[in-house]
């Protein structure tokens, strides 16, 4: 057992406890509370003047699946060939051992959404997993092993296109491809509940989508896009994550109106090219005033070496409120992909995921002194 003592803790279930105190037993939070008692035989930790957060969450992630200081060898988040490819595993392509994965835990992050990056001719890409940020084998590192289905509507998808002739070429055909592979889905779906038919893994791959059981993560920037994605989802009622989202604040009201989730980010990335060119910081905040769902992204992985608490202080920057930016990485991507029950805040019961900090995470001054991940230090400073 360890006992933390004498710290302000921000659960993100509820008030922030001041000098509070939270016992973990074996990998899980045993008690989080102000007038806890520590256990005789519980080692204990004195955190007087630091604050503890739940693990940070990065809800699009390529840790491990494009790998750092590698070229084409390391790159395994594209298949770039199957425009439509359910059916790929990001768990599959994952090296934990990429250093990433240390950079990543030390900047607080305990559980990223890793998933294949589709673009450059894919539509439908593969599933996407929520790992934990330690491990050397990724069997072990696994949260959930499915997520959703990574998806693009936009002009990502038809890049390939522009170099030689092949599908997709068009917004039309990027629609046709989503709205053609939900259809047969559905009629493989009634063929094999009616009798015996030889198995398909892309549809497999799709029926929990048509089923609602998982969702469609659709990276759409423009508002065009967007509205083509809530579209196509609506017509076959599948849940639907849009990604990136560079024009949110331009349609928050309407992303409120539509119930749909957005995971925003990264948010310093540069206006470079016509997709993202209306690109804001205010994302967050907009969407916060409107009363929408959403979360933060770092997209670490590969060079991308930014601590998710940046992307946090950059949303924070542009209006949006301290409890919301913290959130916005912890319970927010949590409760989006339906892993809340184990992660994104600290309550009995939840995987003991927790970042001690001297001062705010957000501000240049906060410095990360130890992060754990089910139970375990897995940084110390």
């Amino acid at each position: 057992m360890l006992f933390i003592k004498n710290a302000r803790i921000y659960t993100m279930a509820g008030k922030i406890i001041e000098n509070g105190s939270l016992l973990i037993e074996g990998s899980k939070i045993k008690e989080v509370g102000a007038d806890l008692k520590a256990p005789l035989q519980a080692e204990q930790i004195d955190a007087a003047g630091k604050n503890i957060y739940p693990g940070f969450i990065d809800a699009h992630s390529q840790l491990g699946i494009n790998e750092s200081g590698l070229g084409a060898e390391g790159r395994d988040g594209h298949e770039g060939v199957l425009p439509v490819a359910p059916h790929l595993r990001a768990f599959d392509a994952i090296n934990p051992l990429d250093r990433m994965f240390q950079v990543a835990n030390s900047s607080g992050l305990t559980t990223a959404i890793i998933g294949p990056t589709s673009g450059r001719g894919t539509v439908i890409a593969g599933s996407m997993s929520a790992i934990k940020t330690t491990g050397d084998c990724i069997d072990d590192m696994i949260l959930a092993e499915c997520v959703g289905i990574r998806c693009t509507m936009g002009p990502t998808a038809k890049h390939l296109a522009l170099v030689a002739p092949r599908i997709p070429s068009s917004r039309t055909t990027i629609a046709a491809l989503m709205r053609d592979t939900f259809l047969k889905t559905l009629q493989y779906k009634a063929v094999k509940e009616d009798r015996p038919q030889p198995y398909n893994m892309v549809y497999e791959a799709m029926i929990p989508v048509m089923e609602k059981k998982m969702p469609i993560v659709v990276h759409a920037n423009l508002k065009e896009d967007v509205f083509n994605a809530i579209r196509v989802a609506k017509e076959y009622d599948v849940r639907l994550i849009l990604l990136f989202v560079a024009e949110a604040h331009l349609i928050a009201k309407d992303l409120k109106k539509e119930q749909v989730p957005c995971l925003l980010g990264p948010l310093h990335a540069a206006h470079s090219n016509p997709e993202v060119r209306h690109h804001s910081k205010t994302a967050a905040a907009e969407l916060s005033k409107a009363g929408a769902s959403f979360a933060i992204i770092g997209n670490t992985g590969r060079s991308k070496s930014d601590a998710i608490t940046v992307q946090a202080a950059l949303a924070q920057a542009a209006g949006l409120a301290e409890i919301e930016a913290l959130k916005a990485i912890t319970i927010y991507p949590a409760q989006i992909y339906g892993i809340d029950k184990r992660v994104g805040s600290l309550e009995a019961g939840k995987d003991a995921d927790l970042v001690i900090c001297r001062g705010n995470p957000l501000t240049r001054d906060g410095v990360i002194e130890k992060v754990f991940v089910n139970g375990e230090i897995t940084y110390s400073n």
